[in-house]
């Protein structure tokens, strides 16, 4: 065993209080950055499944220029068959197509702008959570059932069995115009995006706008990390037919764009906890270069090398660091672990996209375990070289005079 371990192993415990308080800044940062990482990766996470689930699918495909500029006439044609195929293909758990456009909508002397959406009842409900959004009422049966978003609703005064009159305007330059009966409510709060969206059956929509074709497939994967990848490769081949795949994150701008930016929040609290742990262990290191100022003199004066010193002090750190980094990793493991398995009650209801969430969740996974650790155990060995290299070139007269 080389001499520089046997003198860093011995060191660790010559300062036990001093070796204690480092090894617990260590512990508690490594910790905390876990557990912060944990509930945001979670929360995020959690929020993804819910717009993902209840909105947006996890890849949409429209007419190549229809998320830039919608319009009524920029439909997928031979939808069905364009369904099929994807449906073959990996990673594709459900396909469901959709109809959009926008209307006047009146319910007596009440009138409101809405959105008008189109939906197969049976697929919309395999492929998002759309059953799970209604608020009372029924889901869609018969060609003239439909739901109403919440605000719309409100706006509206209907009620469950009130007639609405949509007014719009066909593909073929025709007014559209028809009466519905509302059977269900769609949303709890103005927090949904559907809340001012009239939703028919497809066959319905078709017949309303006069259209035989739809504006968008919403497709659901069975792992929703590989969805930019997979939009990527399937626009190779709908480039030619001049459609597009889009992932969520497209779809949702402004939502992603937000929640980078918040990312960003917490890369400053990281940037802090590393800070603490930077300045803790270089004033350990250096109180201990400075209290062995003599021993390293008096070393050197036997013929101990400075590269010798210069390791002997790394690895002290290094001993101290993988020790109570384990603890942090078992102690963040447990917390991470709990977190995602049962959450923290919010002790409210908090609504997003029509789902609710009630509970704060944490992830646990290499980034939230592994890479504060790290991050700690870099940030202590890195400021540790100016003390270690200092102390590797200390003058065994000038030590030994002084002391």
């Amino acid at each position: 065993m080389p001499p520089w371990v046997k003198i860093a192993w011995r060191n660790v415990f010559r300062q036990k209080r001093r070796s204690l308080f480092t090894g617990l800044t260590l512990l508690s940062c490594a910790s905390l950055l876990s557990f912060a990482l944990s509930i945001g990766e979670g929360s995020y996470a959690s929020i993804i499944e819910i717009i993902t689930h209840a909105h947006t699918g996890d890849i949409q495909i429209h007419e190549e220029t229809y998320l830039e500029s919608p319009g009524l006439y920029k439909v997928i044609s031979s939808y069905e068959a364009r369904m099929k195929e994807l449906l073959k293909k990996p990673f594709v758990s459900a396909v469901a197509p959709r109809i959009r456009a926008g209307g006047m909508a009146f319910v007596g002397e009440k009138v409101t702008g809405v959105k008008i959406l189109g939906i197969d009842p049976v697929l919309e409900a395999a492929t998002l959570a759309m059953k799970d959004r209604l608020k009372s009422g029924d889901y869609l049966q018969g060609p003239k059932d439909a739901l109403l978003g919440y605000q719309a609703a409100k706006i509206l005064q209907a009620k469950l069995g009130s007639e609405i009159f949509l007014l719009s305007q066909g593909l073929d330059g025709s007014v559209a115009n028809e009466v519905y009966r509302v059977v269900g409510i769609v949303g709890k709060d103005s927090s949904d995006p559907d809340q001012r969206t009239v939703f028919l059956s497809l066959e319905a929509a078709k017949s309303f706008l006069s259209l035989r074709d739809v504006h968008e497939l919403i497709i659901r994967l069975t792992d929703n990390a590989k969805n930019k990848a997979l939009a990527r490769d399937w626009n190779q081949k709908l480039s030619s037919h001049a459609l597009k795949a889009s992932p969520w994150q497209e779809v949702e701008k402004e939502f992603y764009r937000s929640m980078e930016l918040d990312k960003e929040g917490n890369d400053y609290f990281m940037v802090i906890m590393i800070t603490i742990v930077g300045l803790s262990v270089v004033n350990s290191v250096l109180m201990t270069t400075l209290e062995r100022r003599r021993e390293f003199g008096l070393m050197k004066a036997l013929g101990t090398r400075p590269r010798d010193i210069f390791l002997a002090i790394l690895a002290e750190v290094f001993f101290l660091g993988m020790f109570f980094l384990c603890l942090a990793f078992i102690l963040s493991l447990g917390l991470n672990f709990y977190m995602a398995q049962w959450g923290i009650d919010l002790g409210f209801e908090m609504e997003i996209a029509g789902q609710v969430m009630d509970r704060m969740r944490g992830e646990v996974s290499f980034y939230t375990l592994g890479y504060p650790l790290m991050m700690v155990l870099t940030t202590a060995m890195a400021v540790t070289l100016w003390p270690a290299l200092s102390a590797a070139r200390i003058q065994p007269v000038e030590a030994l005079r002084k002391h």
